[in-house]
C-alpha cells in the first residue's frame, strides 16, 4: 500500500515513510481489565482458543518488550526532519524499528520469497497468452 502511495504523491514532493514497529514498552499489551478478554460466552467460540492464546502471549510480554518508546519517536522524528541520525541519509519507504521489528521484516522477506519462488510456474498464467508485459513506474 505504501509502494502506491509513495507513487500517487511523489510529484507533489511528499514523502511517504512506513513504520514497522517491534514490541516497545507501552501499555497496549497490558492485559488489564479494561481490554478485551476470551468470554465462554462468545458468540464468536470457534475463536476463543486463538483468543485466549493471544491474551497469554500479550500477557507475557507486557513490561518484557525491548524497544523504548521514547528512542523510536525520537528516531522517527529525526527521519521526517532529516537530522540526527538520518542526516544526510535517504529516507527509506519503509522502516521497520527494533530489533525483534527487523527480525520480524527479515523473516516475513524471507517466506515471501519462498511463496515466490514455489508459485513461479503460475506467474503468467492469468495473462492473456498475446500480452504478456509487465507494468512498472517510476517513482522519480
Amino acid at each position: 500500500m505504501v509502494n502506491c502511495l509513495q507513487m500517487e504523491v511523489a510529484h507533489l514532493g511528499i514523502r511517504c515513510l512506513c513504520v514497522e514497529p517491534g514490541h516497545f514498552q507501552t501499555p497496549v499489551l497490558n492485559p488489564a481489565p479494561r481490554n478485551v478478554k476470551a468470554s465462554s460466552t462468545s458468540k464468536f467460540e470457534d475463536y476463543a482458543g486463538v483468543v485466549a492464546a493471544a491474551q497469554g502471549i500479550r500477557a507475557s510480554l507486557d513490561g518484557n518488550q525491548p524497544g523504548d518508546p521514547k528512542k523510536a519517536v525520537e528516531l522517527m522524528i529525526d527521519l521526517v526532519k532529516g537530522e540526527g541520525c538520518a542526516a544526510d541519509r535517504a529516507v527509506p519507504l519503509r522502516l521497520p524499528i527494533g530489533r525483534d521489528g527487523q527480525d520480524y521484516v527479515r523473516g516475513n522477506a524471507e517466506d515471501n520469497g519462498g511463496v515466490i519462488d514455489s508459485t513461479e510456474f503460475r506467474r503468467t498464467r492469468a495473462s492473456f497468452d498475446k500480452h504478456l508485459y509487465m507494468l512498472s513506474f517510476s517513482t522519480s
